[in-house]
């Protein structure tokens, strides 16, 4: 399945704020944190780019990188070492201020270093979703390497 990468962001602005004030400015414009994605963020372990940097995204499914719609998320996070870069940590959330017109029901898995979750230590990373019935928000889902996504996803990584 080619996705259409339209409406995608392919070059993203992002970092010189501090953690705080970077979720201030997502609640700000009208988006979601998950009371939980919230907790997770806030942790001292998950980092905020701390100069102003342009990247540059490209997105894929499982299926575009030539694995299985099966693929666990370890094949998804060696297949994007080996073609592109891991993305930083809280590049879901500038991502999340940048793609104002997301989809209904479509989520974007933000490909970077997972982060243990502090309730039980398992990895995880950021999601932009557009949930039907909640709007637009930032997600956060269990990135455990061994075990398959949910439903069909859309990978964000960083261009070399």
């Amino acid at each position: 399945m080619n996705i259409q990468t339209t409406n995608l962001p392919t070059v993203l602005e992002m970092g010189g704020l501090p953690k705080e004030q970077l979720i201030k400015r997502v609640l700000a414009a009208g988006y979601k944190i998950e009371v939980h994605t919230l907790d997770f963020i806030q942790q001292n372990n998950f980092p905020c780019t701390t100069s102003n940097k342009t990247v540059k995204l490209a997105y894929k499914t499982a299926t575009d990188m030539g694995l299985s719609e099966e693929a666990t998320y370890g094949e998804i996070e060696n297949w994007v070492k080996t073609n592109g870069k891991l993305c930083d940590k809280d590049l879901a959330l500038w991502l999340r201020l940048a793609y104002t017109n997301q989809p209904e029901t479509e989520w974007v898995a933000v490909v970077s270093e997972s982060t243990p979750e502090k309730l039980d230590n398992d990895p995880c990373t950021l999601h932009v979703v557009n949930f039907k019935n909640d709007g637009m928000s930032v997600s956060y889902c269990y990135l455990r390497p061994d075990k398959k996504p949910l439903g069909k996803k859309i990978y964000c990584y960083v261009e070399e």
